[in-house]
């Protein structure tokens, strides 16, 4: 692939990643957050607000996350991505697996861990793979 403009994919993969994070991070919370929500709603002895505990578990959520997605997640995918092996698999088990670490701990934690991990690194993938299909467009 031809430079465009100073952007190329394997060069800037973690300042493309790192930018991608400033919409994945509570993007990715909220669908973590809706999917634990929506599933512990179905419990009889759940009594909370279904968007109030969206809502306040992606806020709580999105700040643990994020020292997280940009000391470990970035660089992760900035090394994958400049090696072309960014795949949806791999970067599922990289945002799982602090997820698994937390798992060690306490596994109710780590499962929460895992599915905000893994909502934010696919949110990543997501944005990343679009701004690379605008710039291959423009190429052409």
């Amino acid at each position: 692939m031809e430079r465009l403009n100073g952007w190329h994919p394997s060069g800037d993969a973690i300042v493309l990643a790192l930018f991608a994070q400033l919409i994945a991070i509570p993007l990715g919370s909220l669908i973590a957050s809706a999917g634990i929500v929506l599933v512990n709603w179905s419990n009889p002895t759940y009594s909370y607000g279904v968007l109030t505990s969206t809502v306040n578990l992606a806020l709580f959520g999105g700040m643990i996350a994020t020292p997280v997605a940009i000391l470990y997640g970035v660089p992760m995918y900035g090394l994958w991505a400049r090696f072309g092996r960014s795949s949806i698999l791999v970067l599922a088990l990289i945002g799982a697996l602090p997820g698994a670490l937390a798992a060690i701990w306490q596994a109710t934690i780590g499962a929460i861990c895992a599915a905000f991990g893994i909502a934010i690194a696919l949110c990543t993938h997501m944005l990343v793979s679009i701004k690379q299909k605008e710039s291959d467009t423009l190429l052409r």
